[in-house]
Protein backbone atom coordinates (compact mmCIF):
# COMPACT_ATOMS: atom_id res chain seq x y z
CA UNK A 1 0.00 0.00 0.00
CA UNK A 2 1.60 3.24 -0.61
CA UNK A 3 2.33 5.48 1.67
CA UNK A 4 1.02 8.69 2.92
CA UNK A 5 3.03 11.47 2.31
CA UNK A 6 3.63 15.23 4.42
CA UNK A 7 5.79 18.01 3.07
CA UNK A 8 6.26 21.31 5.38
CA UNK A 9 5.36 24.41 3.32
CA UNK A 10 5.98 26.82 6.16
CA UNK A 11 7.44 26.87 9.74
CA UNK A 12 7.76 29.49 12.78
CA UNK A 13 9.16 28.87 16.19
CA UNK A 14 5.52 28.07 17.30
CA UNK A 15 3.84 26.67 13.91
CA UNK A 16 4.50 24.25 11.19
CA UNK A 17 2.13 23.92 7.94
CA UNK A 18 2.57 20.83 6.10
CA UNK A 19 0.98 19.62 3.12
CA UNK A 20 -0.72 15.95 3.39
CA UNK A 21 -1.38 13.36 0.52
CA UNK A 22 -3.03 10.66 1.38
CA UNK A 23 -2.70 8.37 -2.03
CA UNK A 24 -5.83 6.68 -3.95
CA UNK A 25 -4.90 2.52 -2.82
CA UNK A 26 -5.14 3.99 1.24
CA UNK A 27 -8.49 6.13 0.41
CA UNK A 28 -9.77 3.25 -1.38
CA UNK A 29 -9.14 0.52 1.56
CA UNK A 30 -10.71 3.11 3.97
CA UNK A 31 -13.71 3.37 1.67
CA UNK A 32 -14.04 -0.91 2.11
CA UNK A 33 -13.49 -0.64 5.43
CA UNK A 34 -16.21 1.97 7.03
CA UNK A 35 -18.14 -0.05 3.82
CA UNK A 36 -18.04 -3.10 5.56
CA UNK A 37 -18.91 -1.85 8.80
CA UNK A 38 -22.30 0.09 7.99
CA UNK A 39 -23.18 -3.45 5.57
CA UNK A 40 -22.56 -5.71 8.76
CA UNK A 41 -24.54 -3.44 11.05
CA UNK A 42 -27.37 -1.88 8.49
CA UNK A 43 -30.90 -2.39 8.96
CA UNK A 44 -32.58 -2.05 6.08
CA UNK A 45 -36.09 -3.00 5.32
CA UNK A 46 -36.60 -6.39 2.63
CA UNK A 47 -32.80 -7.53 3.48
CA UNK A 48 -31.84 -9.75 6.71
CA UNK A 49 -29.50 -8.03 9.28
CA UNK A 50 -25.84 -7.45 7.63
CA UNK A 51 -27.33 -9.33 4.01
CA UNK A 52 -28.28 -6.00 2.73
CA UNK A 53 -26.45 -5.47 -1.00
CA UNK A 54 -22.92 -2.92 -0.99
CA UNK A 55 -24.57 -0.60 -3.20
CA UNK A 56 -27.75 -0.70 -1.42
CA UNK A 57 -25.64 0.15 1.75
CA UNK A 58 -23.45 2.84 0.08
CA UNK A 59 -26.64 4.66 -1.24
CA UNK A 60 -28.02 4.48 1.92
CA UNK A 61 -25.59 5.33 4.30
CA UNK A 62 -22.89 7.81 1.69
CA UNK A 63 -22.60 10.47 3.88
CA UNK A 64 -22.25 8.98 7.01
CA UNK A 65 -19.27 6.52 4.94
CA UNK A 66 -17.74 9.62 3.40
CA UNK A 67 -16.91 11.33 6.99
CA UNK A 68 -15.25 7.60 8.76
CA UNK A 69 -13.25 8.24 5.82
CA UNK A 70 -12.46 11.16 6.17
CA UNK A 71 -11.81 10.69 9.93
CA UNK A 72 -9.64 7.66 9.41
CA UNK A 73 -7.39 9.08 6.70
CA UNK A 74 -7.09 12.49 8.67
CA UNK A 75 -6.14 9.62 12.11
CA UNK A 76 -3.38 8.56 10.26
CA UNK A 77 -2.19 11.42 8.51
CA UNK A 78 -1.87 12.91 12.13
CA UNK A 79 0.22 10.02 13.16
CA UNK A 80 2.74 9.87 10.24
CA UNK A 81 2.90 13.67 10.16
CA UNK A 82 4.10 13.59 14.15
CA UNK A 83 6.67 10.70 13.39
CA UNK A 84 8.17 12.21 10.78
CA UNK A 85 8.60 15.95 11.49
CA UNK A 86 9.03 14.97 15.05
CA UNK A 87 6.32 17.44 16.25
CA UNK A 88 5.68 18.05 19.73
CA UNK A 89 2.44 19.61 19.61
CA UNK A 90 0.73 21.33 22.38
CA UNK A 91 -3.40 21.24 21.00
CA UNK A 92 -4.84 19.33 17.96
CA UNK A 93 -4.45 20.28 14.45
CA UNK A 94 -6.37 22.29 12.46
CA UNK A 95 -7.62 21.10 8.78
CA UNK A 96 -7.38 23.46 5.92
CA UNK A 97 -7.71 23.11 2.03
CA UNK A 98 -9.40 20.02 1.99
CA UNK A 99 -10.02 17.77 -1.31
CA UNK A 100 -11.90 14.84 -1.33
CA UNK A 101 -12.77 13.60 -4.67
CA UNK A 102 -13.78 10.01 -6.06
CA UNK A 103 -11.08 8.65 -7.28
CA UNK A 104 -8.61 10.89 -6.54
CA UNK A 105 -6.07 11.04 -3.82
CA UNK A 106 -7.36 12.96 -0.82
CA UNK A 107 -5.53 16.32 0.06
CA UNK A 108 -5.29 18.42 3.13
CA UNK A 109 -2.81 21.36 5.00
CA UNK A 110 -2.67 20.70 8.46
CA UNK A 111 -1.43 23.69 11.09
CA UNK A 112 0.53 22.41 14.09
CA UNK A 113 0.76 24.29 17.48
CA UNK A 114 4.29 23.18 18.55
CA UNK A 115 5.85 23.64 21.69
CA UNK A 116 8.80 26.47 20.93
CA UNK A 117 12.83 25.15 21.23
CA UNK A 118 14.36 27.67 23.54
CA UNK A 119 18.10 27.79 23.74
CA UNK A 120 19.53 29.81 27.05
CA UNK A 121 23.06 31.09 25.92
CA UNK A 122 23.28 31.73 30.21
CA UNK A 123 21.38 30.62 32.80
CA UNK A 124 23.49 31.72 35.83
CA UNK A 125 26.55 34.44 37.07
CA UNK A 126 23.91 37.20 37.34
CA UNK A 127 24.11 40.00 39.43
CA UNK A 128 20.80 41.67 41.08
CA UNK A 129 21.16 44.40 42.59
CA UNK A 130 18.57 45.43 45.64
CA UNK A 131 17.84 48.68 45.78
CA UNK A 132 15.91 50.01 49.22
CA UNK A 133 13.99 53.50 48.61
CA UNK A 134 14.18 55.77 51.61
CA UNK A 135 11.74 55.98 54.01
CA UNK A 136 11.18 59.49 55.67
CA UNK A 137 10.32 60.17 59.33
CA UNK A 138 6.67 60.83 58.15
CA UNK A 139 5.93 58.01 56.61
CA UNK A 140 6.86 55.89 59.44
CA UNK A 141 4.56 58.12 62.03
CA UNK A 142 1.44 57.88 58.83
CA UNK A 143 2.05 54.26 59.18
CA UNK A 144 2.21 54.06 63.46
CA UNK A 145 -0.80 55.92 63.47
CA UNK A 146 -2.40 53.66 60.74
CA UNK A 147 -1.60 51.02 62.89
CA UNK A 148 -2.94 52.19 66.43
CA UNK A 149 -5.56 53.07 64.68
CA UNK A 150 -6.38 49.79 63.70
CA UNK A 151 -5.39 47.26 66.91
CA UNK A 152 -6.82 50.06 69.69
CA UNK A 153 -9.10 48.65 71.60
CA UNK A 154 -12.89 49.87 72.32
CA UNK A 155 -13.73 50.68 75.81
CA UNK A 156 -17.25 52.16 76.73
CA UNK A 157 -18.23 55.44 77.23
CA UNK A 158 -20.70 55.99 80.13
CA UNK A 159 -22.42 59.53 81.03
CA UNK A 160 -21.31 61.41 77.80
CA UNK A 161 -23.09 62.23 74.00
CA UNK A 162 -21.40 60.03 71.17
CA UNK A 163 -19.09 62.62 68.99
CA UNK A 164 -16.94 61.65 65.72
CA UNK A 165 -14.42 58.90 65.48
CA UNK A 166 -16.93 57.08 68.29
CA UNK A 167 -18.58 53.82 68.08
CA UNK A 168 -21.98 53.71 68.97
CA UNK A 169 -24.55 50.92 69.40
CA UNK A 170 -28.25 52.49 67.88
CA UNK A 171 -31.63 51.00 67.55
CA UNK A 172 -33.43 52.57 64.46
CA UNK A 173 -37.48 51.95 63.56
CA UNK A 174 -39.35 53.69 61.12
CA UNK A 175 -41.96 56.21 61.77
CA UNK A 176 -45.35 56.49 60.23
CA UNK A 177 -49.18 56.72 60.92
CA UNK A 178 -49.76 53.55 62.59
CA UNK A 179 -46.59 54.29 64.75
CA UNK A 180 -42.93 52.72 65.06
CA UNK A 181 -42.51 49.66 63.68
CA UNK A 182 -39.46 46.68 64.01
CA UNK A 183 -36.58 48.39 65.23
CA UNK A 184 -33.14 47.45 63.38
CA UNK A 185 -29.59 47.61 65.56
CA UNK A 186 -26.70 48.89 64.05
CA UNK A 187 -23.04 49.49 65.22
CA UNK A 188 -22.03 52.30 63.91
CA UNK A 189 -18.83 54.63 63.64
CA UNK A 190 -19.47 58.24 63.87
CA UNK A 191 -17.68 60.41 60.60
CA UNK A 192 -17.18 57.75 58.73
CA UNK A 193 -20.24 57.89 56.39
CA UNK A 194 -22.34 54.90 57.52
CA UNK A 195 -25.42 56.21 58.44
CA UNK A 196 -27.27 59.17 56.76
CA UNK A 197 -25.95 62.36 57.81
CA UNK A 198 -28.94 63.81 59.04
CA UNK A 199 -29.32 60.30 61.31
CA UNK A 200 -25.92 60.98 62.96
CA UNK A 201 -26.16 63.99 64.03
CA UNK A 202 -29.35 63.22 65.43
CA UNK A 203 -27.69 60.41 67.43
CA UNK A 204 -24.76 62.98 68.50
CA UNK A 205 -27.34 64.37 70.69
CA UNK A 206 -28.59 61.48 72.61
CA UNK A 207 -26.93 59.81 75.71
CA UNK A 208 -27.04 56.22 76.22
CA UNK A 209 -30.27 55.10 76.91
CA UNK A 210 -32.27 58.08 75.51
CA UNK A 211 -34.50 58.31 72.19
CA UNK A 212 -35.51 60.68 69.82
CA UNK A 213 -37.39 60.74 66.43
CA UNK A 214 -36.36 62.73 63.66
CA UNK A 215 -36.96 63.62 59.82
CA UNK A 216 -33.80 62.65 57.79
CA UNK A 217 -33.31 63.07 54.42
CA UNK A 218 -31.38 60.27 51.86
CA UNK A 219 -28.51 62.21 50.28
CA UNK A 220 -28.67 62.96 46.42
CA UNK A 221 -25.42 60.87 45.92
CA UNK A 222 -26.97 58.09 47.93
CA UNK A 223 -25.96 54.61 46.29
CA UNK A 224 -30.13 53.46 46.33
CA UNK A 225 -30.85 55.84 43.22
CA UNK A 226 -34.74 54.91 44.13
CA UNK A 227 -34.15 56.79 48.30
CA UNK A 228 -32.19 59.63 46.31
CA UNK A 229 -34.14 63.04 48.26
CA UNK A 230 -36.60 61.77 49.90
CA UNK A 231 -37.41 61.98 53.48
CA UNK A 232 -38.18 59.63 56.09
CA UNK A 233 -39.36 59.79 59.91
CA UNK A 234 -37.52 57.79 61.92
CA UNK A 235 -37.05 57.00 65.63
CA UNK A 236 -33.42 56.19 67.00
CA UNK A 237 -32.18 54.98 70.12
CA UNK A 238 -28.45 54.59 71.58
CA UNK A 239 -27.65 52.21 73.31
CA UNK A 240 -23.89 52.25 73.89
CA UNK A 241 -20.81 54.26 73.17
CA UNK A 242 -17.41 53.26 72.72
CA UNK A 243 -13.66 55.10 72.21
CA UNK A 244 -11.03 53.92 71.02
CA UNK A 245 -7.76 53.59 73.77
CA UNK A 246 -5.15 53.46 71.04
CA UNK A 247 -1.59 51.74 71.76
CA UNK A 248 1.33 53.13 72.60
CA UNK A 249 3.85 53.02 69.80
CA UNK A 250 6.29 51.08 71.57
CA UNK A 251 2.99 48.43 71.65
CA UNK A 252 2.63 48.84 68.29
CA UNK A 253 5.88 48.02 67.39
CA UNK A 254 5.83 44.72 69.35
CA UNK A 255 2.76 43.74 68.62
CA UNK A 256 3.71 44.13 64.35
CA UNK A 257 7.14 41.98 64.94
CA UNK A 258 6.80 38.79 64.35
CA UNK A 259 7.33 36.19 66.35
CA UNK A 260 11.62 34.72 66.79
CA UNK A 261 11.88 30.82 67.08
CA UNK A 262 12.81 29.67 70.21
CA UNK A 263 15.53 27.55 70.30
Amino acid sequence: MSEITVEKTAEDSASKSLKVTVPVDRVRAAEAKALKYYVQRARLPGFRPGKAPAAVVRKRFGDAIRQSVLEEVIRESWETARASESLKPITDPSIRNLKFEDGSPIEFDLLVEVRPELALERTGGFRVERRVAPVADAEVEEQLARVQEQKATWIPIEGAKPSPGQMVRVEVAPLDQAGAGAAQPYDLILGQNQAIPDLEERIMTLLPGEQADAEVRFPDDHPDESRRGQTRRVRAQADLSRGRQALATAQVIVKEEPEADLP
